[in-house]
């Protein structure tokens, strides 16, 4: 039996090819946009830690010796200038008055010598006078002339030992003057790791400050952000989210960012593994009310 042959499939009306040929380039231009769409540039992130500028403050003793007394308390606010502690200062004292009793004793052989030579001075002018009037002989005018001499001697030896005696003196009391710790700024006492009667050396820790400085944030900023970054740039810091959710600080900016890279050594580079970061240092527009040492998370935004 003989297949029936299909009809041939109709031909596009002249009305849909132009509708085609229409809509094709609308179409396209539908399509355009959204094959050039970019996603949005992501905000540059960091993680951080609240420090204050230029760090704590450690307290070192001053000279070798036994600190005597403790004068502050942990969480004492303190003022730049008050005393922290007293090392034992006897001997010190001992020493500094005999010094002084030593440049005394130089002083009054000076006088003495100054004096004698003013005397003598005034007594070869008479005595030289006295010569040419043929009234005192050569010899006179010779032991007047060697007196002299040896008086002059006398108070120059004196001037000396007085300079080498203030000298000491000088030493000696500024010996004396480190037995008493001085606070080289404002702040509060953290923490004391020394106690009253203990011997120490010369460097040893006595105890810790929080000086009375602007806070900062310490921030790590992953090398993959490094190019969308700069200094200048304003911020966002939160404090790390806790199960009552994070805190809104004051605004920031970027005042430092590190020409060298190095190694992350908090939040979530270092658990993910070694990770290249740069170190940036940001500055609150007004104080936080926030402790030292709270890691944060930094967005900057502009």
């Amino acid at each position: 039996m003989r297949a029936t042959p299909l009809p041939p499939a109709p031909r596009l009306s002249a009305v849909a090819a132009a509708l085609a040929i229409v809509g094709l380039p609308a179409l396209s231009a539908c399509q355009k946009p959204e094959a050039r769409a970019e996603a949005a540039p992501m905000h540059a992130v960091a993680r951080g830690r609240i420090e204050v500028q230029g760090g704590l403050v450690a307290v070192t003793a001053p000279l070798e010796g036994e600190l005597r007394a403790l004068e502050v308390a942990e969480g004492q606010t303190v003022r730049k200038g008050d005393v922290l502690a007293r090392f034992d200062d006897g001997a010190l004292t001992d020493e500094t008055r005999l010094i002084e009793a030593q440049a005394d004793q130089s002083r009054q052989r000076q006088q003495a010598a100054q004096l004698k030579v003013r005397a003598l001075g005034e007594t070869l002018d008479r005595n030289q006078r006295a010569e040419r009037a043929g009234a005192v002989s050569a010899q006179a005018l010779a032991d007047v002339q060697l007196s002299l001499a040896d008086a002059q001697a006398e108070a120059a030896a004196a001037a000396a030992d007085i300079a080498v005696f203030q000298q000491r003196l000088n030493q000696a009391r500024n010996r004396l003057k480190k037995t008493q710790v001085i606070a080289p700024a404002d702040g509060v006492v953290l923490r004391i790791v020394a106690p009253a009667g203990e011997r120490l050396s010369q460097g040893a820790p006595l105890m810790t400050l929080l000086p009375d400085r602007p806070l900062i944030v310490r921030a790590e900023v992953n090398e993959s952000f490094i190019g969308r970054v700069r200094p200048g740039m304003k911020a966002s810091v939160t404090i790390d989210p806790t199960p009552l959710g994070g805190k809104l600080l004051p605004a920031a900016h970027l005042t430092y960012l590190s020409p060298i890279y190095s190694h992350a050594r908090q939040g979530d580079d270092v658990e993910r593994g070694p990770s290249r970061i740069v170190e940036g240092l940001l500055e609150f527009d007004t104080r936080p009310d926030v402790r030292v040492g709270q890691t944060v998370r930094v967005n900057f935004n502009d």
